[in-house]
């Protein structure tokens, strides 16, 4: 049973998927049994966690890390097959045009599926999910807090019976921060913080949970302000060095500026910095290494 869920959300470009999987290779590195969750249509992880296709059933592609790549669709098709325990029938329902449609024209219910998958495990609600922890690459911002609503939504709607149930239980664990928590990465730009603090509220309010921040790819200085300050006063040096000086202590200043308007959150703010080379498989094994040391309560 998973002791805790992270769902990795933020604005899209963000790296959220490259974060989220040095966090859950760093977890795993320390010796939990972790699974990475993938969602969406195609897998970003295909080609670089794993050199086979990332499938629904997850396959261990290091020592204690789980890949998996979950939608909707499959996620409701592993339900029905867990209720009915037949896969002939299984396939009747599912293949069925009506469920289809449905499917199709309610995509709450696609949502909704992903949802109750990923919390089954401390619901105690179908196929086993015997992991320490689960790392989600979720949606990007307005998608992830379409996902969150599905159940609250439903819940609000049908009143009575086993769907009723089964999404406020769902709402239980995404409200329980024992179990469940949420990182938001974002960039040391204005745009990217700006939706990161709107995200941030928003999921305040309907989860009633504060999420943590990720301030990934700061520059870091190679000397401090107030000796790029005298490089720009010196008369001696070249133009094209002054330019570029001011260059570092204007960004700089913005970095400083955005990181300080997430303190104001009162959050955990965790930073990655900026790596300038490497395959996209050696910058997740980089930002494993920084996230080994961040706690998450």
């Amino acid at each position: 049973m998973a002791r805790k869920i992270l769902f990795f959300t933020g604005k899209g470009g963000t790296g959220k998927s490259m974060v989220s999987a040095g966090y859950a290779m760093a977890q795993a590195e320390k010796g939990m049994r972790v699974l990475l969750i993938e969602l969406g249509e195609t897998s970003f992880f295909e080609g670089i966690l794993t050199k086979g296709p990332v499938g629904f059933e997850p396959k261990e592609i290091k020592q204690n890390l789980f890949l998996a790549h979950w939608d909707g669709y499959r996620c409701l098709r592993d339900y029905i097959h867990f209720l009915v325990k037949s896969e002939a029938i299984t396939n009747l329902v599912y293949e069925n045009p009506f469920m289809k449609t449905l499917i199709d024209i309610g995509p709450s219910l696609a949502e909704l599926a992903i949802v109750g998958k990923i919390t089954s495990g401390v619901r105690s609600v179908g196929p086993a999910l015997n992991y320490d922890l689960i790392v989600v690459d979720s949606y990007a911002t307005g998608h992830m807090l379409g996902m969150l609503r599905a159940p609250v939504g439903i819940a609000e709607a049908v009143k009575f019976g086993p769907m009723a149930s089964q999404c406020r239980d769902m709402i239980r664990v995404l409200r329980d921060s024992g179990i469940t928590g949420y990182f938001i990465v974002t960039l040391p730009e204005e745009l990217a913080v700006t939706e990161s603090i709107e995200l941030y509220n928003d999921i305040l309010m309907e989860m009633g949970a504060k999420a943590s921040f990720i301030c990934n790819n700061i520059m870091e200085m190679p000397v401090d302000s107030e000796d790029l300050e005298k490089v720009i006063a010196d008369d001696q040096v070249e133009a094209p060095l002054k330019i570029f000086t001011q260059y570092l202590v204007d960004k700089n200043e913005m970095q400083a500026a955005q990181i300080h308007r997430l303190e104001v959150e009162g959050s955990p703010i965790y930073k990655i910095p900026r790596f300038l080379h490497g395959t996209s498989q050696e910058i997740v094994k980089d930002i494993s290494e920084v996230a080994k040391s961040w706690g998450y309560d």
